[in-house]
């Protein structure tokens, strides 16, 4: 509670990239007993986590919908299965399983 609602996600390659600028990166699952790297577990996978931006604390309230859009649902799809996304949500073009060859192309 008390968080500022999102406004972008992105998944970020750790192993390959940097935060970027105004993104806070998600360490940890909800309890906090294990990294958040979708790729937890898999040997020789790469360190995959997700990134958050919120929306600025300068917007005041009643301007949240029309000067910015946030996120009010997120879907995984087995892209590997030629899943879509139902309508009105939008594809972040980054696999969640990079580098294990084994697995489905699952995109959030």
């Amino acid at each position: 509670g008390g968080k500022l609602p999102i406004q972008d996600i992105k998944i970020l390659y750790l192993d390959e990239e940097e935060i970027p600028e105004g993104y806070e990166l998600i360490e940890k699952n909800a309890n906090d007993s294990l990294p958040a790297n979708l790729n937890y577990g898999m040997g020789g996978g790469r360190k995959i986590f997700l990134a958050v931006k919120r929306i600025q604390p300068k917007i005041k309230q009643s301007e949240y919908y029309h000067s910015v859009t946030v996120i009010t649902d997120v879907c995984i799809i087995n892209a590997s299965k030629k899943e879509l996304p139902p309508i009105g949500f939008h594809v972040i073009p980054r696999s969640t399983n990079r580098g294990n060859w084994t697995g489905s192309r699952m995109m959030l």
